[in-house]
């Protein structure tokens, strides 16, 4: 309450607020500020001095809030909101005084006289933000003098370790003083770090014994000189111009800019459009800055009224920090320059090294610009670093949305630009980048020696080797590609690939002999092969030959055969006539027999045939009689059969009926179970309490219809911590698992509530701490115990191996954009599980409309479009429709562009 705090937070306070974000999670203010007091008492600042410094915050709090309005005749109305007592009490002066060194500004003229100059609000506003700031500085270099005095730090040191934290380039839609400050620092610090490397690479060369001139050091001098260099740098010019007694004019100083500098500076240059800004050519590219409120951020608003304000104060502390004494007697780490901000100025205001002039007035400093200083403490920093030995760091942010195994290819070339890695790759590269030792280099290409009289590579001494090596060069690569050191061999880029291609082409030769003695061979083998089939073909020809003329022997003997059978039959017709005769008349005889025994037969037909009539009549009539009698039995069977039928149907009946009560009870059930999840869904206390009060087993029961969930697993998904803690949680209810194998906790995160999820350890951490032996485990453990038997039960309940069930496990489902390399895009719901990519034309399909094995396949981050991946498999190629195999999906954003991508990473922690 003294301090004017009481019932007060961080929102009700304009300076706390500027950065939009009074709270950070997982924070407790409360135990930080305790930590804060511990280890100011650790570096020896008093109780009193602590004290001192709480009163000093609040003030500059209250400052913050004061209220300026405009009076009568322009002059500036001051009131604050927290009391002018309190405020006064706090600062150490009177409110009165407050007042004037805020509203009014002391301005010297020309003749040496004092003039009394009114401020506007915004003037004024202006005057208490650099107030407060210098304030703010002023306090912190006095806790860096305290930290050093603790750790008995002295300047006069030998040695030290320092620790420089520099972003990079900043190149942004809107570029301001700030960022040519901080861009001219990475200038600055790019050309030490580009001639530490460059040493580094002359001092490897010249162990080696290498020619160190084929490095060629690339100087971003031409840019620094451009923005520090007098008489015409930038800084330079705007410092001028900030010197000038009128108005600010941006325009008149980007004119000075334009005509000192354009067609004249190769890094400098005029935008395409707008009249406002121009354009450095950085080694990082090019940035374009606004010249708005260029000398107005360059100017320091401090006056010398609020100077004399905080030195005269009755505070101690405040009159202490702020004398003349202690700001210049600094230590020189707290010189090192801070980047200027466009929203709160520069970090420790240039007040610091103000200085009175006799023109000008006395409220403004003559040479101390943010610009100046910033300058000034730059060169110091570089002498700094060229005294030391430096060492680099360079991290790279791998994404911009902090998504865990999420990689944006942009971003990260960006980031290596901006930093100067790629810089050094071109120096790397324009000398030997690459290495190999002769033992190594002639083990891997001494098949290039083939033929030679050179040693084999495991036989070889490293002179043998070395010598090896360079006959391999000289018989392989151009003479200026390569050189010769001490220990290993210095190779150009892309000298690696050329060995290659040599040793490719070596294979090459000696196939193009394999092959021609395997073409010599199958040539012999298809003349022999040939030749064989000639000697078939001849034997083949005598052949028809021999049998052509067999033949025509064959004809005349046949001629020959016949004339002799004619004169033979001519000689003994007569005899031949005798014998017919008597063959005549046996055969009539026996023609006659025939005829009579033939018709013996018929006879003998037609007798049977009678008596096979007569046997099929009494046959028929004994049919009839069996038949009624059969006749009969069926009758009596049918009879039977009918009543059974009628029993068998009224028993069916009645099954039926109670088929549909049943029916009709589980129907209003599950309405009832629909109900109910329905309004624990709607977070309704009152309706759950009472369906549950009409029907206490609903909340037993599973939900079928949403992958057979229990109550308690519908809430936590809706994230309702109130209904929760209504239900009877018992332990084994929160750990059981639904069709999905998701328990209670598993939809309590994906709801993000901490609270829930709390609720729900602390059940089973009370569980746990039961004296039960099966519940006698710790959180983790028991959640561990339960994966694995909810993996094994769902596998067997399937009736496959676990192996199988994880394969099929779901890592993520959504909405995605698919479209192949020239066609236009479609909405497919798609599911990724360990093994496939399923695609489905709608949510609700069984069947997916294609499925893509990931086993042969690869997913990249697309830079051709935005939130897209790119799908790689053999098993998409196609001759003319797809010939690089590629599927392209679009997410509807880069959050969940990153989950697709990450999810395949963390199956195994999500398994």
């Amino acid at each position: 309450r003294a301090l004017g705090l009481g019932g007060k937070g961080a929102l009700d306070f304009d300076i706390l607020t500027k950065g939009a974000c009074t709270e950070i999670d997982d924070v407790d203010d409360a135990e930080d500020f305790e930590d804060l007091k511990k280890a100011m008492a650790d570096v020896g600042i008093a109780e009193e001095e602590r004290g001192d410094i709480w009163r000093l915050l609040a003030a500059l709090m209250h400052l913050g809030n004061l209220k300026l309005e405009e009076g009568e005749g322009g002059r500036s109305e001051v009131s604050a909101p927290s009391g002018e007592e309190l405020l006064a009490s706090l600062l150490g002066c009177d409110f009165s005084a407050v007042r004037s060194a805020v509203c009014v500004r002391q301005v010297r003229s020309g003749r040496g006289s004092l003039m009394s100059m009114n401020l506007d609000p915004g003037q004024a506003r202006q005057g208490v933000e650099a107030l407060i700031k210098h304030c703010y500085g002023s306090l912190f270099h006095f806790l860096v003098k305290k930290i050093n005095q603790s750790h008995a730090l002295t300047m006069d040191a030998p040695s030290f370790i320092g620790i420089l934290d520099i972003f990079g380039f900043e190149i942004m839609n809107y570029n301001s003083l700030s960022q040519l400050c901080i861009n001219f620092a990475n200038e600055k610090l790019q050309q030490q770090f580009n001639h530490q490397v460059f040493v580094l690479e002359k001092m490897a060369y010249e162990a080696e014994g290498i020619d160190s001139s084929a490095i060629k050091f690339q100087d971003n001098q031409p840019v620094i000189d451009l923005v520090s260099k007098k008489p015409s740098g930038l800084f330079v010019v705007l410092e001028e111009h900030c010197l000038m007694s009128r108005a600010p004019d941006n325009k008149a100083l980007l004119h000075t800019f334009n005509s000192t500098h354009d067609g004249k500076h190769p890094n400098y240059a005029k935008p395409r459009f707008g009249d406002e800004s121009f354009v450095v050519k950085h080694f990082a590219g090019d940035v374009e800055y606004l010249t708005a409120n260029f000398i107005e951020k360059n100017n320091d608003s401090l006056t010398e009224e609020l100077l004399d304000l905080t030195k005269f104060s009755k505070n101690a502390l405040l009159a202490d920090i702020m004398s003349d004494k202690e700001t210049e007697e600094g230590d020189e780490f707290d010189q090192l320059p801070d980047a200027p901000r466009d929203s709160i100025g520069p970090r420790g205001s240039i007040m610091g090294q103000r200085r009175s002039t006799g023109r000008g007035g006395r409220g403004m400093a003559a040479l101390n610009t943010v610009s100046f200083v910033f300058r000034s403490q730059l060169e110091k920093l570089a002498e700094a670093l060229r005294a030391t030995t430096p060492h680099y760091i360079k991290c790279i942010k791998p994404n911009s949305v902090k998504a865990p195994g999420g990689f944006s290819n942009q971003l990260v070339i960006d980031q290596l630009r901006y930093s100067g890695v790629l810089e050094v790759v071109r120096i790397r590269r324009e000398g030997f980048p690459t290495r190999v030792s002769y033992p190594d280099f002639h083990k891997k290409y001494e098949i290039l020696l083939r033929g030679s009289a050179a040693k084999p590579a495991d036989a070889a001494t490293e002179e043998e080797s070395r010598a090896a090596t360079l006959m391999i060069c000289e018989k392989a690569l151009a003479k200026t590609s390569y050189q010769l050191g001490k220990t290993c061999l210095f190779l150009r880029d892309m000298m690696l690939q050329e060995l290659a291609q040599a040793v490719k082409d070596f294979y090459a030769s000696k196939a193009t002999i394999i092959t021609s003695k395997l073409r010599a061979r199958i040539a012999v083998k298809k003349y022999k092969k040939a030749k064989a089939s000639a000697s078939q073909l001849e034997a083949f020809a005598r052949m028809l030959r021999k049998k052509k003329q067999f033949r025509q022997e064959k004809e005349l003997m046949i001629k020959i055969q016949a004339h002799m059978r004619g004169k033979l039959e001519r000689v003994g017709y007569g005899k031949k006539l005798r014998v017919e005769t008597e063959a005549a008349t046996k055969i009539s005889a026996a023609r006659r027999m025939m005829l009579e025994h033939r018709d013996y037969l018929k006879v003998l037909e037609s007798a049977k045939k009678i008596e096979t009539v007569f046997r099929g009549h009494q046959a028929h009539s004994e049919f009839l009689d069996e038949k009624a009698k059969a006749i009969a039995v069926q009758a009596a069977i049918r009879g039977h059969q009918a009543m059974r039928a009628k029993s068998e149907k009224l028993a069916a009946i009645a099954r039926m009926q109670i088929g549909v009560r049943a029916f009709l009870a589980n129907s209003r059930v599950s309405m009832g179970l629909i109900d109910l999840h329905a309004s624990a869904r709607d977070n309704d206390t009152e309706k759950v309490k009472k369906i549950l009060a009409e029907n206490p087993g609903l909340g037993d029961m599973r939900y079928r219809f949403d992958h057979f969930k229990t109550l308690l697993m519908t809430v936590c998904k809706a994230g309702h911590l109130g209904l929760a803690q209504t239900l009877d949680v018992s332990y084994e209810e929160v750990l059981k698992v639904d069709g999905l194998g998701n328990t209670a906790f598993h939809y309590a995160c994906s709801s993000g509530s901490l609270a829930l999820v709390k609720y729900l350890a602390s059940i089973v951490n009370t569980a746990a701490l039961l004296d039960v032996k099966d519940h006698k485990v710790g959180l983790k453990k028991a959640l561990r115990r339960l994966r694995s038997q909810r993996a094994g039960s769902t596998a067997s309940a399937r009736g496959v191996s676990v192996s199988e069930r994880l394969a099929e496990e779901v890592l993520f489902e959504g909405w995605l954009k698919k479209h192949k390399v020239g066609k236009s895009a479609d909405t497919r719901w798609c599911v990724l599980t360990r093994s496939e990519l399923k695609y489905y034309k709608r949510k609700s399909d069984k069947s997916p409309t294609k499925t893509l094995s990931l086993e042969v396949a690869m997913i990249k981050h697309s830079a051709a479009a935005e939130h897209t991946f790119e799908f790689y498999s053999p098993l998409l190629l196609d001759s003319k429709k797809n010939i690089h195999g590629r599927m392209d999906f679009t997410a509807e954003s880069e959050v969940v562009l990153q989950k697709w991508l990450s999810a395949p990473r963390g199956s195994d922690a999500m398994t």
